[in-house]
């Protein structure tokens, strides 16, 4: 069983032709049985014959068979070696041949021609193509109109002896195995294109899933690139705002500079220099906590360790006080309990900036007499709450949802990734949470929650007095 269904076994590349040539391989296999079973037959017929006129006859029987088996394993032969699409030609062209045989014998209305004629053209479209199968059509068509002209002009003679025998039990099977033959083509056509469907199907779910997956790393790499592109953007975006202010950091410098000149002289005139000493020793401290806040900026040296919430607050406004002046905006800074908590101590303060710097170009153009930016502290059970707010320009809601978005930016001047870094830093450095309410023409207050890790906040009362610009 195993060895005929090797037989059969198709060899060529596609689906289509592996389709077409397993059926082309079926009928001919098929054929060569019946064939072959035919001459054996046949063979035993004729040897048990006496040598007479009647064993002359049954020669013939014989090698008609075996001629015609000849010619099938041929052509299986042909399939085998890859020209299956030239054994189909040939198939079809026997059985075209056998048809015109028959029309011309017994007449164009013999039941058996029109049957075979069926069978040509359906294997004509299941072996070829359904263009094929037109054209064997049109080309059966012709063939009836010509011998039938033939046939009523008496250019040919038809014996039609068969329209007056009864109709008997041999007939009934020639005309069932034709129709079983067909039933069997277009079951095989139907059976090998259903498998090709179902293998379609198949291919299809796998390449869906390909595909999503596909889709589903294509969007992580973007997003990765995309991170890694606003990463970089914010490097140079905090650099380029530290540029921004390097002009009031100097001019707060020297302002810090002139009283520390001042008392030094002052000290060469009075006896008593120890007033004149404190002064000097404060600006002096003043510019040692500026200079060092402002290194500790543009280093970028990250570490974790447990800071003052509100003194990096503070340093951050001191960097920010001339943009602040120049602006003509009041920063209030948080009062009372102070806190620690542990992480990066220089994201935290980038956060800071970012938000306190938003809050005072949130003033631009504005008319208002009293400018305020304040930033404030709370503490719940889960963390640090800081609360950043102005009553500038506001933000309209339509664009709320997007301030947060990489390269999204509503300034002339802007980039777009001070507020996405904020969220980014927020988030993936500190586990936390930001959230805006704002109103046009009323303000807007950030809300930024730290949370505590490991229970290693350290709080403890402050008793200094409130500060602003």
């Amino acid at each position: 069983m195993k060895s005929i269904f090797r037989c059969i076994q198709p060899k060529s590349g596609t689906d289509d032709t592996r389709r077409v040539e397993f059926i082309f391989n079926v009928l001919v296999v098929s054929v060569i049985g019946l064939l072959l079973a035919a001459s054996i037959v046949s063979i035993i017929v004729y040897m048990s014959v006496p040598d007479t006129l009647d064993r002359q006859a049954d020669r013939v029987t014989w090698i008609v068979p075996t001629i015609e088996l000849i010619v099938f394993v041929s052509l299986y032969t042909l399939s085998r070696r890859g020209l299956f699409r030239l054994a189909s030609y040939i198939f079809l062209g026997i059985v075209f041949s056998l048809a015109t045989f028959m029309a011309y014998q017994w007449g164009v209305d013999l039941p058996y021609f029109i049957l075979v004629d069926v069978l040509l053209i359906v294997m004509a479209g299941i072996l070829i193509n359904t263009r094929f199968a037109f054209f064997t059509a049109a080309l059966v068509a012709c063939m009836i109109i010509a011998l039938k002209y033939a046939e009523d002009s008496h250019l040919i003679q038809v014996t039609n002896a068969w329209k007056h025998q009864h109709w008997g039990q041999s007939d009934n099977v020639i005309v069932i195995v034709i129709l079983l033959v067909i039933t069997v083509v277009t079951w095989l056509s139907n059976r090998e294109i259903e498998r090709s469907l179902i293998r379609a199907r198949k291919s299809e779910a796998e390449l869906k899933v390909e595909r999503d997956s596909l889709e589903i790393k294509v969007e992580e790499r973007t997003r990765e690139l995309k991170q890694a592109q606003v990463e970089k953007m914010s490097q140079l975006y905090h650099f380029a705002e530290f540029g921004k202010l390097s002009s009031g950091v100097f001019h707060d410098l020297i302002n810090l500079l002139t009283p520390v000149s001042l008392n030094i002289e002052q000290l060469k005139k009075e006896s008593s220099a120890s007033e004149s000493i404190d002064r000097a020793i404060v600006a002096t401290k003043k510019m040692e906590g500026l200079v060092s806040a402002v290194r500790g900026q543009v280093s970028r040296q990250q570490s974790t360790s447990t800071f003052s919430v509100r003194e990096e607050i503070r340093q951050m406004v001191d960097i920010l006080m001339y943009k602040a002046r120049k602006a003509a905006v009041d920063i209030i800074l948080p009062t009372g309990v102070e806190i620690q908590i542990s992480g990066d101590p220089l994201k935290f303060s980038q956060v800071i900036l970012n938000l306190v710097t938003n809050a005072i170009d949130a003033y631009t153009g504005s008319t208002a007499t009293h400018k305020v930016v304040t930033v404030s502290i709370e503490e719940n059970q889960t963390g640090v709450i800081v609360k950043i707010a102005d009553y500038g320009a506001g933000i309209t809601i339509d664009i709320q949802d997007k301030i947060f978005e990489a390269f999204f930016t509503t300034k002339p001047d802007g980039i777009g990734v001070g507020l996405s870094m904020t969220k980014h830093i927020v988030e993936n450095d500190f586990g936390g949470t930001i959230h805006v309410a704002s109103q046009p023409d009323t303000g807007t207050v950030f809300t930024v929650l730290f949370p505590f890790n490991h229970h290693n906040k350290v709080t403890y009362v402050n008793t200094h007095n409130p500060q602003s610009s």
